[in-house]
């Protein structure tokens, strides 16, 4: 992929990818260099670094991005982003992960898994429920298309994601439906089983003809935590 990249100065510099420029400007606003990255005068995304109060800092941090877009736009560290996207959703910095997956989907606008936090993000933000669960579901369908042997393995995630974006847009059962697939997939998914528990579901029990506390039901329903478990382990094994 040929890429041109032109400094304008310390905290400006040009890229030139497939005849399309754009831009990373670099500027101190007290104690925080805010960075944006724009092609055609259109924002793609906002980063701003705290705890930076001189020049030099500056131009390093500056350099620092300039590095990390060119190798995201090599595609050398997609799973990087995704697992810092997941980090600031985690800590509630939403509209900062946002504008970090528009970022990465500018540049590979079908990768799955940032379209499907895309689709969660713009449900959560923007309030563009439809919008939201159109993206969360074409990412599904373009993962389930080109995932190969072991796909499964991250089913929960597009699933856990299209459920949640169901839940904010009011649709709770197709939500619960979302979050069932998951246990089937993983019988102790974590996530599933707080969200399931947040809407007051729990999981059914082994033997559905028995009532749940049966001392057999109970039984098989230690038994299936423990083999699930074990199984999960395995998986990162």
């Amino acid at each position: 992929m040929n890429i041109t990249v032109r400094h304008k100065g310390d905290l400006s510099t040009e890229f030139i990818l497939r005849e399309r420029s754009f831009s990373i400007d670099s500027e101190l606003h007290g104690p925080g260099l805010f960075t944006k990255i724009s092609s055609e005068n259109q924002i793609i995304s906002i980063r701003k670094k705290e705890g930076i109060s001189d020049t030099e800092q500056a131009i390093k941090e500056h350099a620092w991005i300039v590095e990390d877009i060119k190798k995201l736009i090599l595609a050398e560290n997609l799973g990087e982003y995704i697992k810092r996207t997941c980090e600031l959703i985690e800590r509630k910095r939403f509209n900062e992960a946002l504008f970090l997956t528009r970022e990465v989907r500018f540049f590979h606008p079908d990768d799955p898994y940032m379209m499907c936090l895309d689709g969660y993000l713009t449900a959560l933000i923007e309030k563009k429920y439809r919008d939201g669960i159109n993206l969360c579901i074409e990412a599904l369908n373009i993962y389930t298309r080109k995932a190969g042997i072991g796909r499964e393995f991250f089913l929960p995630f597009f699933y856990l994601h299209l459920g949640r974006t169901y839940l904010l847009s009011g649709n709770k059962r197709l939500a619960v439906d979302c979050f069932f697939k998951i246990l089937k997939i993983d019988n102790d998914n974590k996530e599933a089983i707080k969200e399931l528990a947040c809407l007051g579901i729990r999981q059914q029990p082994v033997l559905p003809f028995l009532k749940r506390n049966n001392p057999l039901n109970k039984y098989l329903g230690l038994l299936r935590a423990r083999l699930s478990g074990k199984r999960s382990k395995n998986k990162y094994q």
